[in-house]
């Protein structure tokens, strides 16, 4: 399982960062805003707005990222 969130600042507050799994939308977060979703096991590619985070999903573990701006 992933966790996104992001931080309630006022820069870029009126846009939605986009937060892909493996190339497949899988939610947008906004200021204050947090998406949870469930990954595959194995290598996973997480990336939202100018970043992207590379992991290696275990059995029953949970992941926890930041989005920060959304520009």
């Amino acid at each position: 399982m992933v966790h996104i969130g992001r931080a309630n600042h006022f820069t870029g507050a009126a846009l939605v960062a986009p937060v892909y799994v493996d190339r497949y939308l899988v939610g947008r977060v906004g200021p204050g805003g947090k998406i949870s979703t469930p990954i595959p096991l194995g290598e996973v590619h997480i990336t939202s707005t100018a970043s992207d985070a590379v992991i290696h999903a275990e059995r029953g573990a949970e992941y926890f990222f930041e989005v920060i701006g959304a520009f």
